[in-house]
């Protein structure tokens, strides 16, 4: 573990007196999480592929910290860090992509789903989701490189790599606040839907910006009680609540996403049924 001197671990070095209880504390809720995940996806009313990443992201997160007991057990084969940095880094990101599906749909709940601005916002939100797609491929060549930082190259890929991950995921969040507060107002939007977005969004910010400081931090302690700390309030514990927040209410209705079974592209078009409004046909 000599070689983790070169740069900051997302999470530090598990120990036991740390690390082992903490993870049972967060793995306990996201193993509940898996009751409303279970009744989403039966009811055909509810089921999409907006809930599926959030969904996946809660089975990543209980793997997440099951790999944190075994290494706070005293077990720190390098194939564990690997697994659980990419972890740490890719997962994340499964959350600020349904975020951007329904702000997407959210915001364009009134609009006529064949004008120019219904196809401006799927193209955007599309290239967005692509974004943080790529964000998933920087995490986990930075997470795959955790066996090699002995090696300059490696640490220097390291670094930029997470960097970029996290940069990625804090524009692609506040872009959502921008927009939810934007067309929130302009379009008299429900409020109930918008603070929830909101909510969300600042949640994952809070994240993304802890992880950019703790990459620029030179001298924090991985084994440290200040590490893990910072790590349990500033990043695990707002991704668990945003994670229950996407996974609890119904996607499909709240966000006026279009229905069950849509592909990437459609998931989120605007309902025609719904009422529409003058100021938001342009």
């Amino acid at each position: 573990m000599s070689s983790f001197n070169n740069i900051q671990i997302l999470g530090g070095i598990p120990i036991k007196h740390q690390d082992f209880a903490a993870s049972i504390v967060f793995i306990v809720p996201y193993c509940l999480l898996l009751l409303p995940i279970g009744y989403r996806m039966a009811a055909s009313s509810s089921r999409s592929f907006t809930l599926f990443r959030p969904s996946l992201f809660v089975l990543i997160r209980i793997a997440t910290f099951l790999i944190r007991i075994i290494q706070s057990e005293g077990n720190y084969d390098i194939g564990l860090f690997v697994g659980e940095q990419i972890l740490l880094l890719t997962g994340f990101v499964l959350l600020c992509e349904p975020l951007v599906t329904i702000t997407a749909g959210h915001i364009s709940r009134y609009t006529d789903p064949k004008s120019p601005r219904a196809r401006w916002t799927k193209l955007i939100a599309l290239v967005l989701e692509l974004t943080l797609y790529g964000a998933i491929g920087l995490g986990a060549a930075a997470g795959s490189q955790f066996g090699n930082l002995d090696k300059p190259s490696a640490v220097n890929l390291v670094k930029a790599c997470r960097l970029a991950n996290a940069t990625i995921s804090l524009v692609v969040v506040n872009i959502v606040q921008i927009s939810i507060g934007f067309f929130h107002f302009r379009d008299n939007l429900p409020g109930g839907p918008s603070l929830h977005i909101l909510l969300i969004s600042w949640l994952l910010a809070i994240s993304s910006v802890y992880r950019i400081v703790l990459y620029s931090i030179t001298n924090l302690d991985p084994l440290g009680s200040v590490s893990k700390i910072t790590f349990y309030v500033l990043f695990a514990l707002p991704e668990l609540l945003a994670s229950a927040m996407l996974v609890t209410p119904n996607l499909t209705k709240t966000f006026a996403l279009s229905g069950v079974g849509c592909d990437l592209k459609g998931e989120w078009e605007p309902k025609e049924n719904l009422p529409l409004r003058q100021s938001s046909q342009v």
